[in-house]
């Protein structure tokens, strides 16, 4: 799970869907090292995230990456979700984050786009 963390700051922009929350409440030092991984190769993170993680890390995330950051949140009746998805470049994770743990990365050009449009069509309907 923490490799393929890593392996998704190799890029100039991630966009994130899921949980903060059990990630940070999973390994809060490992959340840093990625997030500051994040920070030292200037990536932008997109970051649609659940009511529960605001609560964990959404400040310091805020501070961390300052302008490398935006991020909204998703409707209430949509819980923690128990997994994230990642997508970059042609790269999409799907990361369970409760055991158990697992993830998996598929490297599909048509896949991570239209996993990219999902990602879009979401974030435009939120109202912030």
């Amino acid at each position: 799970m923490k490799e393929i963390y890593l392996q998704s700051t190799n890029t100039d922009q991630l966009l994130a869907l899921g949980s903060t929350k059990h990630i940070a409440d999973r390994d809060p030092v490992f959340f840093r090292v990625f997030e500051k991984a994040l920070k030292d190769k200037n990536v932008f993170l997109k970051d649609l995230i659940t009511k529960p993680s605001e609560k964990v890390g959404l400040e310091e995330t805020k501070q961390i990456l300052k302008g490398l950051y935006d991020f909204q949140m998703l409707p209430d009746k949509y819980t923690d979700f128990p997994t994230d998805i990642l997508v970059w470049g042609d790269n999409i994770a799907l990361i369970t984050l409760i055991e158990p743990i697992f993830g998996t990365v598929i490297t599909n050009k048509q896949l991570a786009q239209t996993f990219r449009y999902i990602f879009e069509m979401i974030w435009e309907s939120i109202q912030k």
